[in-house]
């Protein structure tokens, strides 16, 4: 697509190629010819993709089947734990240090050795994001807080 040009949704641009395709269908040749130009102006694709699109239904079409997880429950157990000794660092922070602390971890008995081997497939795919979908939030205590912290203003010493 060309820069600085307002793009179109994908339902904008099927139903504009819908309008345009009963054109398209009962023009001669050299109208064809300045019709697929001015499709391939407006839509940004080029002229073999917008051909085949004409030929096709242009309609949306849902996932037929939804996307799997990739890692079993041991390796998201095993990169929660880490993410969380990791203090929870960004995906491109954590992506090289997931290994090491699998093994620390799994040495002194806090990971399972068998959720460590599938880790070294997680680093290798460029695992980003996967470690924690629901991040724990953190929530203080109101008696945890230091009494100096409480203290209302009248009280404090004015120096």
């Amino acid at each position: 697509m060309k820069t600085g040009v307002e793009q179109l949704t994908l339902d904008e641009r099927l139903k504009y190629l819908r309008i345009m395709r009963a054109r398209y269908q009962q023009a001669d040749r050299q109208t064809k010819t300045a019709l697929l130009d001015q499709m391939v102006a407006v839509t940004g694709l080029h002229r073999k993709s917008v051909l085949r699109q004409l030929g096709g239904d242009l309609q949306r079409h849902p996932r037929s089947t939804e996307r799997s997880a990739t890692y079993g429950p041991e390796v998201q157990a095993a990169l929660a734990v880490i993410a969380e000794s990791l203090d929870y660092v960004c995906a491109e922070r954590r992506h090289p240090q997931v290994v090491p602390p699998a093994e620390y971890l799994a040495a002194h008995g806090e990971l399972l050795p068998a959720a460590g081997g599938g880790l070294g497939d997680f680093v290798g795919s460029g695992g980003r994001g996967r470690a924690l979908r629901h991040r724990p939030t953190l929530r203080l205590r109101r008696d945890a807080l230091d009494q100096r912290t409480r203290r209302s203003p009248a009280a404090a010493p004015l120096h």
